[in-house]
């Protein structure tokens, strides 16, 4: 919500796309129930997800790269830092193609 500036946590569009984080299993430390990251963004006004990767139903995602856990984050009191050169988390997916005849 305070991303868009409007109030609006939801987007709406006709568009066949999946969260690849909410499609590979993640630790409760570092996934929302939805299975979102809990943060992918901090600074000192901030700490939040604001990042996804999103796919098409022709992709199945294999494996997650895993944000760090809040506990640890809060240690830096915000990134950038002199460890981590952007205030964003890294997101990772490895995808395979849904279709058994295609190669992975």
């Amino acid at each position: 919500m305070l991303a868009t500036g409007t109030g609006a946590s939801h987007l709406i569009h006709q568009l066949q796309l999946r969260s690849a984080y909410a499609g590979v299993p993640g630790s409760s430390r570092t996934r929302e129930n939805s299975g979102e990251p809990l943060v992918t963004s901090y600074h000192s006004k901030f700490m939040g997800t604001v990042d996804y990767l999103w796919h098409t139903t022709e992709f199945v995602p294999l494996r997650v790269l895993d944000t760090l856990p809040i506990d640890i984050l809060r240690r830096t009191r915000g990134l950038p830092s002199k460890k981590w050169g952007s205030n964003h988390l890294a997101l990772v997916c490895e995808l395979a193609f849904a279709d058994e005849g295609s190669e992975t």
